[in-house]
Parts: C-alpha cells; structure tokens; sequence
C-alpha cells in the first residue's frame, strides 16, 4: 500500500490526539481548541482526509461538515473543506462556510474570498465582490497566477459596473491570450462596432488553442440574426472542425434552424455566463497541466454560473476519469441528451472505455452497439467509431464491415477516406488478408502521399515476411525522416536493418526504440535478438526475461522467447 503524504493539518492533529489519548495530560482549562481535539473530531477529520486526497468529495463533505469549528483554527481544513463543498457542486453551502468563517478570521485567505466575491457578483453586489477581489490583489502573498485569476474577474466586474479603464489591470504579456479572448467578450457585451472584428481576430488565428472561440463567434452571428453569415461561416469550417464538439453541434443546431437553442446556452450579454465562460477558461488551463482538482474547482464553479452550457461538463468527466473517479465521469457522460447528437454519440464513446476499464470488454461493446442503434442520422464518422471500437477489441472481421460502410458515404479526394483505407489494411492484415491489405494501404498512399504511419505498417508488415526488404527499408527511412520520434517507425526501421545483417546501425535505432517505449514486448524482444546476433549473449538473454514479465506480451511470443533461452537464434523460432 502506498503512503498518502500527511498534510500539515492532520500532522497537528496527530500530535494532539496521541499526546492526550497517551499520555493523558489535560490542559488546565478547558478550550474550545482543546475540545476539537478528540477522539471523535479526529476520526471525522482523518476520513474527511484521506477521503479528499482520494477524490471522494460526497464522503468529504460528509466527515469534514462534522467539525466546521475546526475551520476557526485550520487554513488547511478550511481549504480542503472549501475544495470539497465546491467539487461536490455545493456551491451555496460552500460560499455560506466562507462567509461564517470570514466572520471568525482576520487572516485573509485567497479561496474564502474569492468565493465571497463571486457570491456578491451572484447576488449582483459588483461593488462588494469587487472589494474582496482587490483584498486578494493586496496580499503580497497570493501567488502569481492567482493573481492574474483575479485580476481578470475583477476586469469584468469592472465592466459591469460601468466600465473604467483606469481601474482596470493589464495582464502580463505571456497571458495576451486572456487578453484578446476577454477583449472580444467586453466588446460583445457592450455591443460595441468592433466586436466581430475582434471575434474574426480570434477565429482566424493559426493557434489552434482558439478553435473554441469560432462557436461563440457563430452564437455572436446567430444572437444578432445574421443567419446568412452564420451559414457561410459554417461551410468555410467543415474540415477545420473535426473535433470540435462544441462547434459541430453548435452547427447542426443553425442547419436545423434550432436558434433558439444557440442562444440559450451562451449570451455575452449576461454577466454569468462571461464569468463562467472566464473560469471555464482558467480550468482548461489548470487541466492542460493535469491539475485536475484545480482545474474541476474552477469548472464547477463555470458551470455553476451557467447551467445551461452543457458540453463544460465534457472537461469535467474527462478530469475526473484522469483522477480516477469513473463513478462521476460516467455520472456526467450519462447526462447528455440524444437529441444533441454530437454531444451525446461523443458521451457513449467514452462511456464505452469506462465500461471497458470498470466492467469488461463484452459488456462495454454491448453498451456501444446498442447505443449506436439509437443514432437517428447516420454519417461515415459513425461507422468509423463502430469500426475502431470492433477493431480495438481485436474483432477485425466485424471492423472491417464498418469500415467498408464508412468509405461507401465518403468522397475517395477525404483525407479521413486514407485514413480509413490504412484502417481497414490493418485489419486485414491482422486477419492475414495480405492481398487485401496491400490494395487498402497502397491505396491510403496514393490519396496521402507518404503518410509515415501507413508506410510504416505496409513496410513492416512486408518485412515480418522476409517481402521488399530493400523497399521496404526505404519505405521505413521515409516514414523515419518524418516522425524521428515515433518508437514505432524507430522499432520497424531497426528491424528491416536487422534482417539485413547491419546490427550496430539496428542497435542505435533499437535503443532509440526502446528509451521511447521501455516497457513494450515487442520493442525488447527486438533487442534482444539484435543483442544475440552482436554476441551479446548475456545481455540478449536479461531482455529476453525481462519481456516473460510484461503483462502486454502474448503467449505467443512469451513461448517463442521461451525456447530463444534456451537455444538462443540458433533454432528457427
């Protein structure tokens, strides 16, 4: 079992639970201090604890809300208390627990007032909130990035508040994606001339960290009734958006003149869902860094303030699945209505690895194939899933079905058309196909000429049988030049060097190789032949036994190895 690390707080605790359980000396006057230190505030604090740690807010909640007192005494508990209300989405019983210990506490601490002001700006005290706003920004103590966090929530509270630019704080130059991002917004709600100049500023940026923005320049399109522009906004973003939940919805709802639906779950014109969208934002980033408590704080709060943008809730389940939590992320992937098709068919994706992961691989198929039969409008990125889902669970016949639905709808010029072909070859060759598969992968080639991954399959699936070595060899130096850093091409390239006798260069590339994916079976297993064929017995052997451990290696190959030690590369196996 591994150890938690012990935080300051219970470290305390400890200390005053051992000293008077054991030692049995009393204070000489009875304190309100002292009292919290029993047996029993102990219990509900090391429970509320270690159920923190383990992300079991509900429990938190529950153990923690037995010793509110202690939150006179501890800033530890009281920001773990804080986190647990928040991530537990009691978001009312958190900003009342700031507000009674605010009463108690001189000490200024940065969660208890940010949640005062944010619950003055919920009751649309901007004033009040903009006050404990600017005590965060006064303690020299708040943290750089909490800082800025602040700051621009104060920015905005500014604005609502009849806006003036002098009291307003410029955000460092490494965050001038905050600022262009929140300058579109300002303009939006004031409905000032140059905000779709700003919008188009953000759309048409090359980083692809903006993508999100092209949905709220089409809510900003449709909320003034410029349809005809929201239409032709969307045909100029069909290939861009392929994974843009967000906008992919957003655009079935225009073609299907569901306006009414756009609007409701964003309007720049309403402070909440600003401030929600801001702190949306600031979850995005924490979860980037995969801080993934910081990151659900912050969106539970988004959400929070704007019920009704739903899709916030992806980030949420996938933090929580990254944390662990599958009871939660699938609780919140099941909230998604089939009627918001891309939303939902995305929610049942996920679902199905959730299912994979806490059930079994049959139960999870069975959800996905009856989900899939729900699906009203079917297009060739459905087939494509279902294709990936068989195929994931080495059912390569029934992938293969799918796959050859999905190329029925597509266009041969689709990029995704390739993408499928190199697919569909892989299955193929899985099954032994290999006529099959060479006509799929030499076709995926001529619509995306060198593409590195379908070179590397095609090639290595040749020279697995001893096949076009030599092109082989350049197919994989190809794919190699394009992506140096893939352990898979290194792996392949390696290998076609080995079965033409240059070891030392197959050595190099093994490495490389295995630096880059040291616990694969197959990466080891190469080495250790290569290892053999410089002499290196001893060496080849280790790696050899250390691939007998992998949980990932086949029986196959565990019984092949299994006969290299005892006869080396000698006997053929």
């Amino acid at each position: 079992m591994k150890l938690r690390k012990i935080n300051s707080s219970l470290a305390i605790f400890l200390i005053y639970f051992f000293v008077f359980s054991f030692f049995d000396v009393k204070p000489a006057k009875p304190t309100v201090e002292n009292n919290l230190y029993n047996k029993e505030n102990f219990s509900n604090y090391f429970s509320g604890t270690v159920s923190f740690d383990n992300n079991d807010f509900d429990i938190s909640v529950n153990k923690l809300k037995k010793i509110e007192k202690l939150g006179n005494i501890h800033k530890q508990y009281i920001n773990e208390y804080i986190f647990a209300l928040v991530n537990n989405q009691k978001i009312s019983e958190a900003f009342k627990f700031s507000k009674n210990i605010q009463k108690e506490k001189s000490e200024s601490l940065f969660y208890t007032n940010l949640l005062l002001a944010l619950n003055f700006f919920n009751n649309h005290n901007y004033d009040k909130s903009m006050e404990y706003l600017q005590k965060i920004i006064d303690n020299q103590n708040t943290p750089n990035f909490q800082q800025i966090i602040v700051k621009g929530i104060f920015n905005y509270l500014n604005a609502f508040n009849n806006f003036s630019e002098k009291d307003t704080f410029f955000l460092e130059s490494r965050f001038t994606a905050f600022n262009k991002i929140n300058e579109a917004f300002y303009n939006c709600y004031f409905d000032n001339l140059n905000v779709e100049e700003d919008f188009l500023k953000l759309v048409n940026s090359e980083d692809m960290g903006y993508s999100r923005y092209d949905f709220f320049y089409l809510n900003y399109l449709v909320s003034k009734d410029f349809k005809k522009k929201a239409s032709n906004f969307l045909n100029t973003r069909k290939e861009k958006h392929e994974n843009n939940l967000l906008f992919n919805q957003g655009a079935i709802w225009v073609n299907n003149k569901n306006y009414k639906k756009i609007k409701n779950i964003f309007n720049c014109r309403k402070p909440k869902h600003l401030i929600s969208e801001y702190l949306y934002l600031i979850a995005n980033l924490y979860s980037s860094e995969e801080k993934f408590n910081l990151s659900n704080f912050y969106l539970n709060l988004s959400i929070y303030f704007n019920k009704n943008f739903s899709s916030n809730k992806f980030l949420l389940a996938e933090n929580l699945f990254n944390l662990g939590d599958f009871k939660n992320s699938e609780k919140n992937y099941r909230s998604f209505d089939s009627k918001d098709e891309i939303f939902y068919w995305y929610a049942q994706k996920r679902l199905f690895w959730i299912l994979k992961k806490t059930k079994n691989e049959e139960r999870a198929l069975d959800f996905i194939v009856n989900n899939f039969d729900k699906i009203k409008n079917f297009d060739a990125l459905h087939f494509y899933d279902l294709a990936n889902f068989y195929k994931n669970l080495e059912k390569y016949s029934e992938s293969i079905q799918f796959y050859s639905k999905s190329l029925e709808i597509l266009e041969k010029k689709d990029e995704l058309y390739a993408e499928i072909l190199y697919r569909r070859g892989g299955s193929y060759e899985r099954l032994k196909l290999y006529q099959e598969s060479e006509k799929d992968l030499l076709e995926s080639l001529k619509i995306v000429e060198d593409d590195p991954y379908v070179l590397n399959y095609l090639a290595y699936s040749w020279i697995e049988r001893n096949k076009n070595i030599n092109k082989s060899m350049k197919m994989l130096e190809k794919a190699h030049s394009l992506k140096d850093a893939d352990p898979y091409i290194a792996d392949s390239l390696a290998w076609a060097n080995f079965l033409v006798g240059k070891y030392d260069k197959a050595e190099k590339l093994q490495q490389k190789a295995l630096k880059l994916m040291p616990n694969d079976p197959i990466v080891n297993d190469h080495y250790g032949d290569i290892l053999w064929k410089q002499n290196k017995k001893l060496e080849a052997r280790y790696f050899w036994k250390y691939v007998l451990s992998l949980e990932d290696a086949e029986e196959e190959m565990k019984k092949k190895i299994k006969e290299k030690l005892i006869f080396g590369l000698n006997k053929k196996s």
